[in-house]
């Protein structure tokens, strides 16, 4: 791992300032993994400073005992941002913090106001003013029916509502290549970067990993304080979670010097107790995805060493290693029957190989640029694949055959997610949008704009019902929109 110099970091931070480049296109510009420019720009927006932190360096906390004063600041300061909280406290207190300390502090139970900590908690909803102060009621029932705060409505501009009208919306159906069309934005969330996000077996949880860890939604009542795992050194996640529901797997940042703790681990994290249960080693570079088998048994990962790994995650214990790739692994997804692996990286080659023999089955080439993101469809018969070239291919997993090639995508692809049936992909781009495609036909149906970043990542819910899309931070607008929920509701049939 490098140690960066003080020099490159001010230079990425500076052409990240002139607002002209996206952090991906300021990553290959000065030899950078896009994590890193990421992990420096975060740095430079919470510190204001581009030096790195000393490793072992400890954040203050704040301590029960200050909720009295964190209240009273709280008072003065009722629609103030994460880091106007943390300089406010410097400034009453002395005590500089984090905002991921900050963040935890604002969560306890004495601390918390109810719906006027979506204005405070990082990520918080971007409901309009006039929506806050009263109970809002953005619910997901699974399955069941989704209803909005007053005065807002489905496809509806949240920021131009000017009298609040009651629009309960009722009987959102599964989305498909017959109403893709109809697809619209259901609930905006969030105002901070959003790296990935996956839904929980039931469709009950939705994660999301952010700037400060990754958050846990409860589904059935998303105006509920959301639950925060791991902290600001995690990079992502598991593609999944274990099939019960209990485990997600995160991993961290290349940190080095930046942050304690290894970079090439993988922590196993128990969602209800929010504990680390399991600490994962091998990898010689970070790790940049990982998956639970169908079975739970077993945790595939891959990372910058460029070896894809696979774990038992009853004994923590590494069983076996893949080795072909030439450069990073991006991605990494087990087959549906849990037989078979896919993984894709920076070498622009999609590799098979086999769980059982540990050998490479086949490769999938014809890429012109990194491959990010790949997928099984759910009947295993189809592997997705999501390129910097700006591509999607379908490949038949059977005969190796390339079926489709997605075009459209007017900047790299950095993620893709089937519908629940195998009918539908979902792409996700740096150009700010996310399309739907007809996995049959290669037609592109729609394309969904909204976010203000690059799209990172898509994920549909187990019940079809609901696209969920989270966005990076390179961009200076507000409010940011990093993650949407998207839907088809049946009154307004396609």
């Amino acid at each position: 791992m490098k140690n960066y110099s003080i020099d490159l970091r001010e230079r990425v931070i500076g052409a990240w300032q002139k607002q002209t480049a996206t952090q991906a296109e300021i990553a290959d510009t000065f030899a950078v993994n896009v994590s890193t420019v990421k992990d420096w720009v975060k740095r430079f927006r919470e510190t204001g400073k581009v030096d790195p932190l000393a490793r072992g360096h400890e954040q203050p906390l704040i301590k029960d005992a200050q909720a009295q004063a964190l209240q009273a600041l709280i008072d003065q300061l009722p629609e103030a941002m994460l880091t106007q909280y943390c300089d406010a406290w410097e400034q009453a207190t002395g005590q500089r913090v984090s905002a991921p300390t900050m963040c935890r502090a604002l969560q306890q139970p004495a601390i918390w106001m109810g719906c006027m900590a979506l204005l405070i908690l990082f990520p918080a909803f971007t409901w309009p003013a006039q929506a806050l102060g009263r109970t809002i009621n953005v619910a997901f029932v699974i399955p069941g029916t989704l209803s909005f705060p007053d005065g807002f409505a489905p496809g509806t501009s949240e920021r131009t509502l000017q009298t609040p009208t009651p629009t309960p919306a009722t009987g959102m159906i599964p989305i498909s290549p017959d109403n893709a069309g109809s697809v619209q934005p259901l609930a905006h969330v969030g105002d901070n970067s959003v790296d990935q996000v996956v839904w929980s077996p039931d469709g009950r949880i939705l994660a999301a990993q952010g700037s400060v860890g990754v958050w846990l939604y409860s589904t059935t009542k998303l105006n509920a304080v959301p639950h925060l795992i791991g902290d600001w050194s995690i990079s992502g996640f598991s593609r999944n979670f274990s099939p019960n529901g209990k485990m997600l797997a995160l991993f961290r940042f290349d940190r080095t010097g930046d942050e304690v703790g290894p970079d090439e681990t993988l922590d196993l994290w128990d969602v209800t107790s929010r504990s680390r249960v399991k600490i994962l080693g091998g990898h010689t570079g970070s790790i940049t995805s990982a998956a639970f088998s169908p079975d739970g048994k077993l945790l595939v990962s891959g990372g910058k060493d460029g070896v894809v790994r696979l774990w038992s995650v009853t004994s923590g214990k590494q069983i076996a290693s893949f080795n072909g790739h030439s450069d990073f692994v991006e991605s990494v997804a087990f087959s549906p029957d849990g037989k078979l692996l896919v993984s894709g990286g920076e070498g622009g080659v999609v590799r098979l190989w086999s769980v059982t023999s540990g050998k490479q089955i086949a490769s999938f080439n014809g890429y012109s640029d990194f491959v990010e993101s790949v997928a099984f469809s759910p009947d295993g018969k189809t592997l997705a694949s999501g390129s910097r070239d700006r591509t999607v291919r379908l490949w038949s997993v059977t005969s190796g055959k390339l079926l489709q090639i997605l075009s459209g995508s007017m900047g790299h692809v950095l993620s893709i997610a089937f519908s629940r049936d195998g009918k539908l992909l979902a792409s996700g781009s740096d150009d700010r949008t996310v399309r739907l495609w007809d996995v049959e036909s290669g037609k592109l149906l729609q394309t969904l704009n909204g976010h203000t970043g690059s799209v990172n990542s898509v994920a549909f819910s187990p019940d079809g019902k609901t696209l969920a899309s989270g966005c990076g931070d390179n961009s200076d607008e507000s409010p940011l929109i990093t993650l949407i929920l998207w839907g088809v509701v049946a009154d307004h049939p396609g």
